[in-house]
């Protein structure tokens, strides 16, 4: 298992410089910021959202409910205006997105004062009804996706994530906390990259059926007994500790965001799915596509230069854009280890 402090000295590697460099000057990256932008770059940065593993890379972590990420992509975007945007996206969801990316930008332009941090979405909050409602389509996917087995992991793992998750959110709501407005970052970030900037954006995920494959065939009966045996069992009783990215009892869903925009979060996430989750679902949610994610960096760099030196001949890191890989938070730190390993860092 890896230990705390090896995260600890992964991220003081990649993001010590930047630090420096922020609290030195006004301007961060490449471009002019106003004090405002450059205060918030240095909080993703102090957060370990944001890390910069190699000279012309940068991972931008991210989470999966409310607006912040989005806006943590448009600010990120704006700033280093890349070349490049890898997303956490499967590539056949890209064309819709790109079809209403327009849509999409003219909504953030349009928002008044009060709402202008929401980078607008066309996603819509998704009712604890309309969530259960998926199980026959989730299930009938899984079926025919790996047969038993894939309809295990798409009603087991992700519609289960997916009712929880929500219902967490109605829960709030229905103790009068603050409601979170959803803006899913990759949906911005393929607008933001196709209107404001003109990158490339290279989606990076794999398509549902190639995961839920992945998962069905890397998970054995007794795999499936552990993890129904802890969520349905053990969890409940409190004998086993929760995800530390769910939703605590006395949490606002303000609170719950701001709490999960912290890698340490995500660190110890990952901490306790290598303890009670089968090692199948570690392996393949986790270390396969953070494998996956960086070598799709490393290609799209090395592109870019070698398309360069037909032009120039020669070239030096200055002459060449930024790339820019936006995923789920708890891929950052495999995703920076990755690329600094293969280009010998």
């Amino acid at each position: 298992m890896t230990s705390p402090s090896f995260f600890v000295q992964r991220w003081f590697l990649c993001n010590s410089w930047l630090l420096i460099f922020f609290s030195l000057a006004p301007t961060g990256f490449s471009l002019s910021t106003t004090p405002s932008s450059s205060y918030e770059l240095k909080a993703l940065v102090s957060k370990g959202l944001l890390v910069q593993p190699l000279p012309n890379l940068y991972v931008l972590g991210t989470i999966h409910i409310g607006s912040k990420s989005a806006n943590d992509v448009k600010l990120v975007l704006d700033t280093v205006q890349p070349a490049t945007v890898i997303v956490e996206l499967p590539p056949s969801r890209l064309p819709a997105i790109a079809v209403k990316s327009q849509h999409i930008i003219q909504q953030y332009s349009a928002e008044n004062d009060d709402s202008k941090q929401q980078v607008a979405s066309t996603s819509s909050k998704t009712s604890l009804i309309q969530a259960i409602a998926t199980l026959p389509s989730m299930a009938g996917a899984g079926l025919s996706f790996a047969g038993i087995p894939g309809m295990m992991v798409t009603v087991g793992l992700l519609w289960s994530s997916l009712v929880k998750q929500t219902w967490s959110l109605k829960k709030n709501s229905q103790q009068g906390n603050d409601i979170l407005k959803r803006s899913n970052e990759f949906e911005a970030a393929v607008a933001v990259a196709n209107v404001l900037i003109g990158a490339t954006v290279v989606a990076a995920d794999w398509e549902l059926e190639e995961l839920v494959q992945r998962l069905a065939s890397s998970l054995a009966v007794l795999d499936w007994i552990q993890l129904m045996w802890g969520g349905l069992v053990l969890e409940p009783l409190g004998i086993q500790p929760k995800d530390p990215l769910q939703c605590k009892p006395d949490e606002s869903a303000v609170e719950w965001e701001e709490r999960r925009r912290d890698i340490s979060t995500a660190r110890a996430s990952l901490q306790h799915a290598q303890t009670y989750t089968p090692a199948g679902v570690d392996q393949v949610l986790v270390h396969q596509r953070n494998q996956h994610f960086a070598e799709l960096c490393l290609k799209e760099m090395c592109a870019q230069e070698e398309t360069v030196k037909e032009g120039e001949g020669s070239i030096d890191s200055s002459q060449l854009q930024p790339t820019v890989c936006i995923v789920g938070l708890a891929h950052v730190d495999g995703v920076c280890e990755i690329c600094q390993k293969q280009a010998n860092i």
